[in-house]
């Protein structure tokens, strides 16, 4: 007769341990960055809309007017300083590890 197959119970390892920090990816958050660029914009319009000027506008219309130019802008900004940030720590990843990191090759090797 045959005996009974026992079933191995996984060896439980402390996540700490289990954990390959090299492998971990630390991507910025993009829109933590677009917040930033985007108060950057608004004070630097609560500056620009104090100045003295012969506009015939109020500073509260003008503070808004500049701002929506300026908030655009610095959203765009910090995007793009996010954007920047992230394959900056994307290829030294690379380097570090010594292999790209492209999610198209992890799929590769789930296949």
């Amino acid at each position: 007769m045959t005996q009974p197959e026992s079933k191995a119970e996984p060896e439980e390892v402390p996540v700490a341990k289990a954990l390959d920090r090299r492998r971990m990816r630390r991507a910025p958050r993009y829109g933590r960055f677009i917040l930033v660029g985007i108060l950057l914009g608004a004070l630097a319009s609560l500056v620009l809309s104090g100045m003295p000027g012969s506009s015939g506008l109020s500073r509260n219309d003008l503070f808004w007017l500049i701002f929506l130019g300026l908030g655009f802008f610095g959203g765009l900004l910090g995007a793009a300083v996010a954007l920047l940030v992230d394959r900056v720590s994307l290829s030294s990843r690379e380097h570090r590890i010594g292999r790209p990191a492209a999610g198209s090759q992890r799929n590769e090797e789930e296949s």
